[in-house]
C-alpha cells in the first residue's frame, strides 16, 4: 500500500505551476483535490530569495488540512521549513489524519515538490468551549487612513530605501502601511515595530476556513525582519542572508472582514547564534486580537 501511494504521488508531482497574477490571493490559496487526502496548488508566489513565499506554503497546507476536518475551526499550527520551494512546479500537499477526537482534530501536512518534502506542519482544530475570556489590548497607533502605503512612500521618494523596500513600489497582493518612513531605512534599536496590512482581493472570502488560511498567509509577511530592527535596517538584501526555519500560529478569534486592515504588532525577544526569534499579535481594526504568531529565522550578515 505504501508503494502504491508513493507511485500515485509521483505521478501527480512535478507538474508545472501556472502563472499567477500577483493579486488574487484567494486563487493562490485554492487547491485541487487530486487523491484521497492529497491536494495540489496551481500557483506560486516568489519570495526575496527567488524561492516560495513561506506564507503561501503555510496557508496552502492549512487549507488542505481544513478540507479534511468537516468544518471544525483551527486553533493552532506548528511548522518547519525544510527546504527552499521551487517557483517552477506546483506544491503537492499530503494530509495525514493523526487524530479525530470528540473535541480536537489533529492533522499533519507535508508539502512536496519533485519528490522531496520542503515543509512539514502539524495543526489542531477544536470546537469552542465556554471559559474565561481576555485579550491583550491593541497598541495605540495612528489609524490606517492617516498613513501612506509603502507603495506611495516608494513612489514619492525612494532615496535611501533598500532595494527590497523599493520593490514594493509596484502593485502586489499585500498593501502595507508602516508607521513611519524612518523605520524602513535603518535600525530603530527597539526590537519591535507595528504596521498595518491588508489583502484587498480577500474581501471576497466568506468561508471561515478560507479566512483562517488568509491569516496564515499574512502571518509571515515582514515578521522575521523585526529581529533585525535592533541591529540594521529591517529588510533583507545583498548584505544579509535570511531564511525562515519554523513558524507557529495560534488562532484566537475569527476574522470577520478578510479584506480590511490588520495591525501587526511584532517584537523580537532574542537573537543568538544566527537564529533570531520574532513574535507577533494580529489585531483587526476594531482592536480584536485575531491571532498570535512566532517564527525563528536564520539571519546572517554576508
Amino acid at each position: 500500500m505504501e508503494r502504491d501511494r508513493a507511485q500515485a504521488e509521483a505521478a501527480l508531482d512535478g507538474v508545472a505551476a501556472e502563472a499567477w497574477d500577483r493579486h488574487d490571493v484567494p486563487a493562490l490559496l485554492r487547491l485541487d483535490e487530486v487523491g484521497p487526502d492529497l491536494f495540489r496548488s496551481r500557483y506560486n508566489q516568489r519570495n526575496v530569495n527567488a524561492a516560495l513565499y513561506g506564507g503561501q506554503v503555510v496557508a496552502q497546507a492549512l487549507a488542505a488540512a481544513s478540507r479534511t476536518v468537516g468544518g471544525r475551526p483551527v486553533h493552532s499550527l506548528h511548522a518547519y521549513f525544510l527546504r527552499p520551494g521551487s517557483m517552477d512546479v506546483r506544491v503537492l500537499l499530503r494530509v495525514e489524519r493523526v487524530r479525530d477526537g470528540r473535541n480536537f482534530t489533529t492533522r499533519r501536512v507535508s508539502a512536496i515538490q519533485n519528490g522531496r518534502t520542503i515543509f512539514d506542519m502539524i495543526c489542531s482544530f477544536a470546537d469552542r468551549q465556554h471559559g474565561f475570556v481576555h485579550q491583550e489590548a491593541m497598541p495605540a497607533v495612528p489609524a490606517p487612513e492617516t498613513l501612506r502605503t509603502l507603495a506611495e512612500i516608494v513612489r514619492e521618494d525612494d532615496r535611501g530605501l533598500p532595494a527590497y523596500i523599493r520593490s514594493f513600489g509596484a502593485p502586489g497582493p499585500v498593501e502595507v502601511k508602516p508607521l513611519s518612513r524612518e523605520e524602513l531605512t535603518g535600525p530603530t534599536g527597539r526590537g519591535e515595530r507595528d504596521y498595518w496590512l491588508r489583502v484587498p482581493d480577500a474581501a471576497s472570502i466568506t468561508d471561515p476556513a478560507d479566512a483562517a488560511a488568509l491569516i496564515a498567509y499574512v502571518s509571515d509577511f515582514w515578521l522575521p525582519a523585526t529581529a533585525l530592527t535592533r541591529h540594521t535596517r529591517p529588510s533583507p538584501g545583498d548584505d544579509m542572508f535570511v531564511a525562515s526555519i519554523d513558524h507557529a500560529i495560534w488562532f484566537h478569534r475569527p476574522l470577520e472582514r478578510p479584506g480590511d486592515w490588520l495591525l501587526y504588532h511584532t517584537d523580537s525577544p532574542s537573537a543568538k547564534g544566527g537564529i533570531n526569534l520574532a513574535r507577533g499579535l494580529l489585531f483587526d481594526r476594531q482592536g480584536t486580537l485575531i491571532a498570535s504568531t512566532a517564527q525563528e529565522a536564520l539571519q546572517l550578515p554576508r
